[in-house]
C-alpha cells in the first residue's frame, strides 16, 4: 500500500515510531493540574504573583514539550533511514552504494589486445569501481563464465581485501554466459538485503557475440536464475541499475582453436598402431596456410604434422599414428601455434591401453564335441589366435567361455562385454547385477535360441532387453528357399557400416532359417532411445541395441551358431562379430574425457572399492591442485563436481597391492567461446522491451521484466564508467543527520529543564 515509501527510506515500517512523538503530549495532559478554588485571607497577594509569572511558565512548558516530542519522532525517523534524492539541496548527495562487481572470466578474456589481455584491463577496472567506493558502501565481487563460482564479498570496512581477492583472480576455461551473471547478481543482492538504498550491478566482459547468443538466438537462462531477476525486479528496495562494461579486441578477429583430439578405435591395443585424430577450426575470417601441429604422449613430443590450409568456418582434422608400447592409462595432448587467444591452442586425450580385453562368453548348451557349442564359433571369431592365423592383425579381445550353471558366481568385474546365448535361465538376483553392470558401463550382447521362452524373458528381462521377443518363425532348415536374408542397404548403424568398406562381402549372403520376431517396448519413452542395428530384406529388425546407463545392450534375435543361420560358415562372421563386439564395449577412458563444466566419472573395481571409500579419492587439476571426488556406494563408481580447467588431471587410485595411475582430460568448447565476432550495444538492446508488455522483434533476453532502460553499456575508460555511475540518482542518506539532532536535543533539553527549573525556586 505504501510501496512508495521504500524510494524514501531504507526502513519504512519503522516509520510507525514516530507515534512514540505523542507520549510526552499524553504524560503532559494526564498530569495538568486541576486547581481548586479556595479563598482565604491573604490570596490576593499570591494571585497577583502567580498572574504575573503564568505567562512565561506556559512558555517553559512548552518548549520542553516541544523538544521532546522532536527527541522521540526524529529518533524513529533516523532508524527508518530516510533517503534525501540527489541534487535536493545542501543535504542531498550520493546515496550508500552496494555495488557488485560482475566479471567475465571467461577464457576469450583472455585475448591479447596492445601487449595486454582483456581480462587484466577488467581486473584494473574492477579495483578501480572498488576504490571509488565511500567507506560505508558495500561491494561483492562475482567471477562468471559457463558456471557461476563462489562470491567474493567485502563489508563496507573491508574493501582492500576484496582488492586482492580481484588481483588474485584467474581466467578459467568456461565458456561465457552473461545473462547468467546478470541473474545470479541479482540473486546476491537478495541474498545480502543491503540497507545501502543505491543497488549497482557492473558487468565487465567483452564484446564477443557468443556472450550474449547461441545461433542467433538469445542465451537463455534456467527458471530458477529467472526466478532470482523475478524476486529482484519485484522489489523496488532491491531494483538495481546495471551498467555493463565492455572491452574492445581492437582488430583481433583471426583465431585458430584446437577443439578435439579423437582415436577411431574405441579399444586401444599395446603393440598396434593406433590413428590419433585432432580437429582444428578456424574461427577468423581468413583461410590459415601451412599450420603447424605437434601430438604431445604422456609430456613427451611424438609427433609433428602439418594441415596445408584450414578454411574459415570449415573445421580441418588431421591424423597422427602412434604405438602404446606400455598398457595403461596415458595423456595425449596436440598443440597449435600460440596467436592472440592461446587458451584454445591446445587439445588433450586421456586414453587408455590394452593388452587384452576380456569378453565372458555364457554358453547355454555347452557340449563336448568340436563347433557344437553354442558360442563355439563365437569365441573362434574373438580369438586373438585365429586373428593371426588368418593374417587379421592383432586383436585386442579375449573371450573368456563359462557355462550357464556358472555364470551365477561369476564376477563380472573384470569383463567390458557379456555375450548371453541360447541362455535358458538367469536366476533374479543375477539380473539384477547385470542391469547394475549396464547402468555402470558394461556391455550385454544377447544371443537366442531353442532354449528361450519369449515370455520368460519379457517378464524377467523386460528391464534389460531393448525389445520385447516375439514368437519363433521360421522352418530353421538350412534347405528353406524362403530364408530370411540382411539387408545390405540398410547399413548405417556405426557398427556395420564399416562393411562398406569390405568388398566381396555382401550381407544378402548372411541367411536366418528361424528367428524370434523382435516388436517394439510397450512404453513409447523407452522406444525411443531403440536402435536397428541389422535388418532383413522384408524390414524387421534382426539385431536391436539401445542405451541404459552408462552401458549399452544388444539383442540377435537368432542363434549364434548354425543352428538357425549359415552366419558360421561365411566369411562375413568374423569381421561382423568384432565390428559389433568392439561397438558395443564402452571403454573406461570415455568417462574421463569430458567438456569443461562436466563432472568426471570413474567406475571403481572390486579390489579398489573398500580401499577407496574408507581413504577417498582424489585427482590433480592442471595446475596441481587436489580436486576431491565423491563416492557413489550403490553405484560403486566416483564422480567428481563439474570441471572448471582443461587440460590432463591425475590420480591414483590404490588397490590390494599398489597405486595404479589414471588420466582424466578436459577439453574446452571452442565452438562457444572461440569465435571472435562482436555484438553491437544496439542488438543486445533489440532483446530488451521498452516496457512490461512488449514483445522485441528478436525475441527475450530475460523472460523476467527487465527493461531497456535499466540496463546502459559503457565504453572501458574508467573515466566514462565512474562519470556514468554518479549521475545515477538514488538518493542520499540523512539518518546521521537526524541521529546528531537528536543527541543535541537531548543536551537542550537537559539544560533547559535545569535551567527552568533552578528559575523557578
Amino acid at each position: 500500500m505504501f510501496a512508495w515509501l521504500t524510494g524514501f527510506f531504507a526502513n519504512p515500517a519503522l516509520l510507525a515510531g514516530s507515534a512514540a512523538g505523542s507520549i510526552p503530549i499524553i504524560i503532559h495532559l494526564l498530569n495538568k493540574q486541576r486547581y481548586k478554588r479556595t479563598w482565604w485571607a491573604a490570596m490576593h497577594w499570591l494571585w497577583a504573583s502567580m498572574k504575573k509569572s503564568h505567562r512565561r511558565l506556559r512558555i517553559e512548558q512548552l518548549i520542553l514539550l516541544l523538544i521532546r516530542v522532536l527527541i522521540l519522532v526524529l529518533l524513529a525517523l533516523a532508524l527508518a533511514r530516510p533517503a534525501l534524492q540527489e541534487g535536493m539541496g545542501l543535504l542531498g548527495g550520493r546515496a550508500s552504494i552496494h555495488r557488485v562487481i560482475v566479471l567475465d572470466n571467461s577464457y576469450s578474456m583472455g585475448l591479447q589486445v596492445g601487449g595486454q589481455t582483456l581480462f587484466e584491463k577488467a581486473k584494473k577496472l574492477a579495483t578501480q569501481l572498488v576504490e571509488d567506493l565511500n567507506p560505508g558502501d558495500e561491494v561483492d565481487l562475482l567471477l562468471v563464465n559457463s558456471l557461476v563460482e563462489d562470491p567474493r564479498t567485502a563489508s563496507a570496512t573491508k574493501h582492500s581485501e576484496l582488492a586482492r581477492d580481484i588481483a588474485a583472480a584467474r581466467l578459467s576455461d568456461g565458456t561465457t554466459h552473461l545473462p547468467r551473471g546478470i541473474a545470479h547478481a541479482c540473486k546476491l543482492i537478495k541474498d545480502r538485503q543491503s540497507k545501502n538504498l543505491r543497488k549497482e550491478i557492473v558487468l565487465l566482459s567483452d564484446q564477443t557475440r557468443n556472450g550474449w547468443e547461441t545461433g542467433t538466438q538469445p542465451k537463455k537462462l534456467e527458471s530458477v536464475e529467472e526466478q532470482y531477476l523475478n524476486e529482484v525486479l519485484d522489489d523496488p528496495k532491491l531494483t538495481p541499475k546495471i551498467w555493463v562494461v565492455r572491452l574492445s579486441p581492437g582488430n583481433a578477429r583471426e583465431n585458430l582453436a584446437a577443439s578435439a583430439l579423437e582415436i577411431d578405435e574405441k579399444v586401444v591395443t599395446q603393440g598396434v598402431e593406433t590413428q590419433i585424430v585432432a580437429r582444428i577450426e578456424n574461427l577468423g575470417t581468413a583461410p590459415a596456410n601451412r599450420v603447424p601441429l605437434q601430438l604431445y604422449v604422456d609430456g613427451e613430443q611424438a609427433s609433428r604434422e602439418e594441415l596445408a590450409l584450414v578454411e574459415p568456418h570449415k573445421p580441418a582434422t588431421v591424423t597422427f599414428r602412434h604405438t602404446f608400447l606400455q598398457p595403461g592409462s596415458h595423456d595425449l595432448r596436440v598443440e597449435l601455434p600460440h596467436d592472440s587467444l592461446a587458451a584454445d591452442d591446445d587439445a588433450f586425450l586421456a586414453v587408455d591401453v590394452a593388452d587384452q580385453v576380456k569378453v565372458l562368453c555364457v554358453d547355454g548348451e555347452q557340449r563336448s564335441e568340436p563347433n557344437a557349442s553354442e558360442l563355439d564359433f563365437l569365441r573362434q571369431a574373438l580369438s586373438p589366435a585365429r586373428a593371426l592365423e588368418i593374417n587379421a592383425g592383432k586383436m585386442p579381445l579375449q573371450p573368456e567361455v563359462i557355462s550357464d550353471g556358472a555364470f551365477p558366481d561369476a564376477n563380472l568385474d573384470d569383463f567390458r562385454l557379456v555375450v548371453l546365448g541360447n541362455v535358458a535361465l538367469i536366476p533374479k538376483e543375477k539380473i539384477a547385477v547385470l542391469e547394475q553392470y549396464v547402468r555402470r558401463g558394461g556391455s550385454l550382447w544377447f544371443w537366442l535360441g531353442y532354449r528361450v521362452d519369449p515370455a520368460l524373458y519379457n517378464q524377467d528381462l523386460g528391464a534389460l532387453l531393448p525389445c520385447r521377443l516375439g514368437e519363433a518363425v521360421g522352418s530353421g532348415s538350412s534347405d528353406d528357399r524362403n530364408a530370411d536374408k540382411l539387408d545390405e542397404k540398410a547399413i548405417d548403424h556405426p557398427a556395420i557400416s564399416k562393411f562398406q568398406n569390405i568388398k566381396g562381402l555382401p550381407l544378402n549372403q548372411l541367411q536366418v532359417f528361424r528367428r524370434f520376431k523382435l516388436l517394439p517396448k510397450e512404453k513409447e519413452d523407452e522406444q525411443k532411445s531403440v536402435r536397428t542395428v541389422l535388418s532383413y530384406e522384408n524390414g524387421d529388425p534382426a539385431a536391436v541395441e539401445w542405451k541404459l546407463g552408462e552401458g549399452r545392450v544388444l539383442l540377435f534375435g537368432t542363434t549364434a551358431d548354425t543352428a538357425w543361420t549359415n552366419w558360421p560358415t561365411k566369411n562375413h562372421y568374423m569381421p561382423l562379430v568384432n565390428f559389433v563386439a568392439l561397438h558395443l564395449i564402452q571403454p573406461e577412458h570415455l568417462q574421463r574425457n569430458r567438456m569443461v563444466g562436466e563432472p568426471f566419472l570413474y567406475r571403481l573395481k572390486r579390489e579398489e572399492f573398500g580401499i577407496v571409500r574408507r581413504e577417498g579419492l582424489k585427482l590433480q587439476d592442471p595446475d596441481g591442485e587436489p580436486v576431491a571426488m565423491d563416492i557413489d556406494t550403490e553405484a560403486q563408481r566416483a564422480f567428481s563436481r563439474p570441471t572448471r580447467r582443461a587440460g590432463i588431471y591425475s590420480a591414483e587410485v590404490p588397490g590390494e597391492e599398489s597405486l595404479r595411475a589414471i588420466h582424466f582430460a578436459a577439453n574446452r568448447v571452442v565452438e562457444e567461446e572461440s569465435d571472435l565476432d562482436t555484438i553491437e550495444d544496439a542488438e543486445i538492446q533489440a532483446y530488451l522491451p521498452s516496457r512490461p508488455d512488449e514483445q522485441p522483434e528478436r525475441g527475450r533476453l530475460f523472460d523476467a521484466p527487465l527493461l531497456k532502460h535499466q540496463i546502459e553499456f559503457l565504453g572501458e575508460e574508467f573515466a566514462d564508467v565512474k562519470e556514468a555511475l554518479k549521475k545515477h540518482k538514488a538518493g542520499k542518506e540523512v539518518w546521521r543527520w537526524l541521529i546528531v539532532s537528536v543527541l543535541l536535543l537531548l543536551l537542550a533539553e537537559s539544560l533547559l529543564a535545569m535551567r527552568f527549573g533552578n528559575y523557578q525556586k
